[in-house]
């Protein structure tokens, strides 16, 4: 069990990690850390996430990220108040060309392809040749938390975990949804073709 709430406490970590400093190197780290926790919750209290869409869609995407090292000068990843013309109830926006999600689902075991890519368009969001992980990456670590509550008594002493645990607990004081639903707002002008040019003309980190 302490290998479990570890594990536990490191994606909050790097949840947290990815809030302060969105770039690639930190979103890589917590997908690897969902992906090493669920191994974990399935030994430790016969607990999985295969029925959560942004589970079976995110771990395709990290499967694939892992095994492509280019694959962060394909992606993205934009703070929503440096686009001035779009809103969103994310503080940043995950962008890689839809091409990129095709080439993970193809590179998905035959028996799991169909699946992983059902769970890619219901959680994913698509704008024209881009599409915006964020929401299903966020949703996910929300799920993660709900599936795990009950081990808080373990976690006290994880800063990153009670962090997220306060805010939890201000949305149901307030009753508010802890979901997202991702949706992207443009005042002007096509979204897509804003999300395009805005790809265009980011950096990707080095």
């Amino acid at each position: 069990m302490d290998d479990l709430h570890a594990a536990i406490c490191r994606v909050f970590r790097c949840y947290l990690a990815f809030c302060e400093q969105s770039r690639t190197d930190t979103l890589f780290d917590l997908l690897n850390s969902i992906h090493s926790l669920h191994d974990r919750l399935v030994k430790g209290l016969n607990r999985n996430l295969y029925d959560s869409d942004e589970f079976l869609a995110v771990k395709c995407l990290r499967n694939y990220f892992h095994h492509q090292g280019e694959i962060k000068h394909d992606m993205r990843i934009l703070i929503g108040k440096d686009i001035p013309s779009v809103h969103t109830d994310l503080w940043c926006l995950c962008l890689v060309p839809v091409s990129v999600v095709v080439a993970a689902v193809e590179n998905v075991d035959k028996k799991y392809r169909q699946q992983a890519g059902c769970a890619g368009y219901n959680v994913f969001k698509q704008y024209g040749d881009l599409i915006n992980i964020n929401p299903a990456i966020f949703n996910l670590v929300v799920k993660i938390f709900l599936l795990i509550e009950d081990q808080t008594s373990s976690l006290k002493n994880c800063k990153a975990f009670q962090t997220f645990k306060a805010q939890i607990e201000i949305e149901r004081e307030r009753g508010m949804s802890h979901f997202i639903s991702g949706d992207i707002y443009c005042h002007a002008g096509n979204i897509d073709a804003v999300l395009e040019n805005a790809m265009k003309l980011a950096e990707p980190d080095e």
